[in-house]
């Protein structure tokens, strides 16, 4: 896994747990959302365990009511 797949996954898990908490919704309820046990729930928004897909954590954060939106732009430029 690449340096830069580490960062966007941690930086989008950080938002659903951000989002998670405002919602009041727990680890153990996103899991049975997604049959996904609450251990590894919290072994991704703790990036204990990042081998799980891109297309998961899209799945996690639409249970969350977000929606990932992705630019890309050249190198230097803000």
């Amino acid at each position: 896994m690449s340096g830069y797949e580490v960062k966007i996954k941690k930086k989008i898990l950080a938002e659903i747990e951000k989002e998670m908490e405002a919602k009041g919704i727990s680890q153990g309820e996103l899991g049975r959302q997604l049959d996904i046990a609450r251990h590894h729930v919290n072994a991704y928004l703790r990036g204990r365990n990042l081998s799980l897909s891109f297309e998961r954590i899209f799945e996690m954060a639409d249970v969350v009511g977000l929606e990932i939106d992705v630019t890309v732009k050249r190198k230097g430029r803000k």
